[in-house]
């Protein structure tokens, strides 16, 4: 029961303290997405639609997956992004076994997203690794293109 109050709790502050919250920078992207996933055991996959001052439109699941992977595919969040109006987008998904290191498999995901959201001027600005409280950006640490 405390997870999804804590995730509610959340969400309700940040609605509070601003109608859409701004996601201007990778800190607040990473708090804003280690909000998505307090209490998920098993993977899970996000796109956070952005509008054109980079407020949140939508936080979109694109995908539940396993322990230790969600698969996720590009037409997916093209989908996400198209039926949320997003000028861009920012991807999350987390780590339930703690690690923080983006797999090979991550980077390469990242890319596919980015080059297919290209194709309708979408621009992926983060994609955000969450392990428990912690989280890793792929902007910060030069992994996007």
């Amino acid at each position: 029961l405390i997870p999804p109050l804590t995730r509610r709790y959340l969400k309700i502050r940040a609605q509070l303290n601003n109608e859409k919250q701004a996601l201007t920078s990778s800190t607040l992207a990473g708090e804003y997405a280690v909000s998505l996933f307090t209490g998920k055991v098993y993977e899970h996959f996000y796109v956070i639609c952005l509008n054109s001052q980079n407020k949140v439109n939508y936080a979109a699941l694109v995908h539940k997956g396993t322990i230790n992977e969600a698969p996720v595919y590009p037409r997916l969040i093209v989908e996400a992004a198209l039926r949320h109006r997003a000028n861009s987008v920012i991807l999350a998904h987390n780590h339930p076994g703690g690690s923080l290191k983006p797999s090979a498999d991550d980077i390469q995901v990242t890319k596919s997203i980015a080059e297919a959201l290209r194709t309708i001027s979408v621009k992926v600005l983060d994609h955000i690794i969450v392990a428990g409280d912690k989280y890793l950006s792929f902007a910060e640490h030069g992994l996007l293109d």
